[in-house]
């Protein structure tokens, strides 16, 4: 009873912040553990430009050289049962699972939010989708960011949860030279 109770409470406490950080627009509200990232319409706009100058910046061979999320799940239908069970396998987002889009919007804030950058560092990452659905109750994005700085040796890996925006990893991994 004292379960139900406080889940009730919780739930009007989230529609009260959600309803207190509403902007005009469409605004999305996401969780991390306990923490609500909410994007205004204002955030996936800002976060939007900075993604657009991060692909402007980039290498046409980075550009051209990314395989689209289609072209990974047609790899994963060629594997074989046996090649299934030990590797990643991808698919496409269905229709509750959040967008492209909005799993990079959070990626920034993600980011913004563990790791403290500031948008000039955001706009020197180049994001490559794929679309995890090794466990096919929790399918996940996972966007690495690539440096755009030859100097730069680490690749960024942030990983959302497809059906509820939340974080799921977030790491660093230094690149072989």
């Amino acid at each position: 009873m004292l379960k139900r109770v406080f889940m009730i409470i919780m739930v009007l406490m989230l529609a009260i912040v959600n309803a207190a950080y509403a902007v005009e627009g469409e605004c999305y509200q996401y969780c991390d553990g306990e923490k609500i990232i909410i994007l205004s319409a204002e955030d996936q706009e800002w976060y939007s430009q900075i993604a657009a100058q991060a692909y402007e910046n980039a290498p046409e061979v980075l550009k051209t050289s990314q395989l689209t999320l289609e072209q990974r799940a047609q790899e994963t239908q060629l594997l074989s049962e046996e090649e299934k069970t030990y590797t990643t396998l991808w698919g496409l987002p269905q229709g509750d699972d959040i967008s492209q889009k909005t799993a990079l919007h959070l990626s920034y804030a993600y980011l913004q939010e563990a790791c403290q950058m500031e948008d000039k560092e955001l706009a020197s990452l180049f994001p490559v989708f794929t679309f995890e659905i090794t466990d096919p109750e929790a399918p996940v994005w996972c966007i690495k960011f690539l440096p755009l700085d030859a100097e730069v040796q680490v690749v960024i890996v942030v990983k959302i949860y497809a059906g509820s925006g939340c974080l799921a990893e977030l790491g660093i991994r230094e690149t072989v030279g």
